[in-house]
């Protein structure tokens, strides 16, 4: 058994009748980012001569996301109540799967929105959401949204209690764009033909 609880083995005792087998699950659950490495000892029959040592080795790491274009998104200026699409990459450069989340300020959300809001990226691959804009007046908009990015441990969770420390990241994504008028103005303005 691991003294400090990062690697463990279930079942870790059984009886195994003869001619079969039996499944051990193994679990790695670091609670710091750093390399970790233990040996476990299985021991047969109650024999320390039949003992085999199994080293079990991992990586702890951090959630963590790079944003495209450093952190920008320019929107093109549209007209004011007309809406804008624009695509977004974001990569998760972390080893390991990571939930996210955009936090669109209540204020924005008539002006913002993205698809997908939320989801699951797996280490080292990228999201492409697509954001729309619909200015509302006449003026250049400078925004920014929030992405939290957090440890995918959810998914795996066994019951155990939370992880110690902080376990997820926070980015600031910086979107312009102008609100406009449309018309179309005519030189000059009338013609006798």
């Amino acid at each position: 058994k691991d003294p400090t609880g990062v690697f463990a083995a279930k079942p870790e005792a059984g009886l195994i009748p003869k001619s079969t087998f039996s499944l051990v699950t193994l679990r790695f659950r670091p609670n710091k980012a750093k390399w970790f490495s233990h040996k476990l000892k299985c021991v047969l029959n109650h024999s320390e001569a039949s003992a085999l040592t199994l080293t079990m080795e991992g990586d702890g790491c951090h959630p963590k996301c790079e944003l495209g274009n450093g952190g920008d998104l320019y929107m093109q200026p549209t007209c004011v109540g007309v809406v804008s699409v624009h695509e977004y990459t974001f990569t998760n450069v972390s080893r390991i799967p990571c939930t996210y989340r955009w936090e669109i300020p209540e204020n924005l959300k008539t002006v913002l929105s993205v698809e997908p809001q939320s989801g699951r990226v797996r280490g080292n691959n990228e999201v492409v959401s697509t954001w729309r804009f619909c200015p509302q007046f006449e003026k250049l908009y400078k925004l920014k949204v929030p992405l939290i990015v957090s440890s995918d441990d959810e998914i795996v969770n066994d019951g155990d209690k939370p992880l110690p420390g902080n376990t997820s990241s926070r980015s600031l994504l910086r979107i312009f764009g102008q609100g406009t008028t449309g018309g179309v103005g005519f030189d000059p303005p009338m013609v006798d033909l």
